[in-house]
């Protein structure tokens, strides 16, 4: 099982370098036309940074975010890894120990 998900998460991080400029286009498009779409927004956490992500008006959740996190020390994270949480809601990818991240909320 734990072989399958590495498979997974390497094709699920393939498909998103490659479908980068189509996912970028794609967010700023929605971000013109869907009300509660942000881009590029803070957080608490200073070393995070919410690139794109979904608040519909009628939750109090966020749907979606797409996540940038720098790391916090020199030896925190790897140096290129796809991961995928076995709850399914959160994956992503690390390069040179910065993580790009899919958290995906459900309502409650």
């Amino acid at each position: 099982m734990r072989m399958i998900r590495s498979i997974m998460a390497a094709m699920i991080c393939l498909a998103l370098i490659v479908l980068a400029p189509v996912l970028a286009a794609a967010v700023t498009i929605a971000w013109l036309a869907i009300p509660g779409v942000k881009l590029m927004s803070h957080t608490s956490d200073r070393f995070t940074l919410n690139l794109a992500s979904y608040h519909s008006p009628q939750s109090y959740t966020w749907s979606w975010i797409v996540a940038f996190r720098r790391p916090r020390s020199s030896d925190e994270g790897r140096w290129l890894s796809c991961f995928i949480y076995p709850d399914g809601r959160q994956m992503g990818v690390q390069i040179a120990r910065h993580e790009i991240m899919l958290l995906i909320a459900t309502e409650n």
